[in-house]
């Protein structure tokens, strides 16, 4: 049976890409800088969280640290997401605007966001809860 601190490592490895490849993404189908932005910063941090928790095997100090630093992506992954319900401007107001509007402004990349940062909020979540899990497992052994 794998180890759940491996099982942590390589689900922080394989998130921290997915997070990222998911900001180039955004970038690609909707020209949203911010998602593009948002995910590497936030997967590179994963990523480089689990690998320290990969060189300091049986410490649950790493797994604390990505516990936090989870919840505070998943945070504000979240509030991209509910940024995206709420349009920038009032249907009435479009029409004038559609020359000028930037590829953030329009609906698909609104769209996009919205799907791209809510499964990754949903998944830190996740993957804060399973970290902590690895605190407690690691602190009572």
């Amino acid at each position: 049976m794998v180890d759940p601190e491996t099982i942590g490592v390589w689900s922080g490895h394989v998130i921290g890409v997915l997070v990222i490849l998911g900001g180039i993404y955004g970038y690609i189908k909707a020209g949203s800088k911010i998602s593009v932005i948002t995910g590497i910063a936030m997967g590179i941090g994963t990523g480089a969280i689990s690998f320290a928790a990969q060189l300091y095997p049986g410490s649950p100090v790493w797994w604390i640290v990505q516990a936090v630093w989870s919840v505070i992506v998943a945070v504000g992954f979240l509030h991209g997401a509910a940024r995206m319900l709420k349009p920038k401007v009032k249907p009435e107001e479009v029409a004038p605007l559609a020359a000028t509007a930037k590829p953030e402004d329009d609906a698909q990349s609104r769209k996009v966001n919205l799907i791209i940062f809510s499964v990754f909020g949903a998944v830190n979540l996740v993957y804060a809860l399973y970290a902590l899990y690895l605190v407690i497992r690691l602190y009572s052994a």
